[in-house]
C-alpha cells in the first residue's frame, strides 16, 4: 500500500456561504469527486467539500488500510484519522469553514472513518452526521459527548460486510 504526501487531495465546491457545509467521504475505491452528486441531491446549493483518502490499496484509494486477511490495520487508522482531522483544519481554513458547523456525510469506508473521528478525536466537532453503512472499528472506554450531533446511520439487511452486530 502506498500513501502519497503530497497536497491533500480534495474538491471543493463553493455553493451559498449562508448554508451548512458538506464534508464528504467516499468509500473503498472512490476519489474527491464519488460523493459530489450525493452531496448535490441532499443540498444542490450547500458548499461541499470532498477529500481524497491518502492510502492505496490495489488500486483503491482508502482512508487507512487493511491487513492481507482484510482485518483493519488499527496502527492506520490512528494515523491516517490524525492526517484527516489535519486536513479537514487546513482545508477550512483555506475555505474559511468553521469545521464544527460541517455535515460530515461517509459511505463505507469514508462512513468508517467518520465514525472514529467522532469517537476519538474531540478536538474536532461536527454539527450533523450521515454515515452509510458504517462500522465500529475501534471501540473506546470513554464516554462521548455526542448530544450536540444529529447523527442519521444506516445498514442493509443483506450487507456482507456490515451486519446488525457490527454497525455502529
Amino acid at each position: 500500500m502506498v500513501k502519497t504526501n503530497e497536497n491533500i487531495r480534495h474538491a471543493y465546491v463553493s455553493g451559498d456561504p449562508d448554508k451548512v457545509p458538506f464534508l464528504l467521504l467516499h468509500g473503498t475505491g472512490g476519489d474527491e469527486k464519488d460523493m459530489l452528486e450525493l452531496g448535490e441531491f441532499l443540498g444542490s446549493d450547500n458548499p461541499m467539500l470532498s477529500i481524497r483518502g491518502r492510502v492505496n490499496e490495489n488500486g483503491l484509494n482508502r482512508y487507512f488500510e487493511r491487513f492481507e486477511d482484510g482485518t483493519f490495520n488499527i496502527d492506520s487508522l490512528h494515523e491516517e484519522s490524525e492526517w484527516l482531522v489535519g486536513a479537514i483544519r487546513d482545508l477550512a481554513l483555506r475555505y474559511d469553514f468553521d469545521p464544527s458547523e460541517f455535515v460530515v456525510v461517509g459511505y463505507s469506508n469514508g462512513a468508517n472513518v467518520a465514525v472514529q473521528m467522532l469517537m476519538h478525536h474531540p478536538e474536532i466537532s461536527f454539527r450533523a452526521a450521515v454515515l452509510l453503512h458504517p462500522m465500529l472499528i475501534e471501540p473506546t472506554d470513554n464516554v462521548v459527548n455526542l448530544e450536540d450531533t444529529k447523527i442519521f446511520m444506516t445498514y442493509g439487511e443483506f450487507d456482507p460486510l456490515v451486519s446488525q452486530e457490527a454497525f455502529a
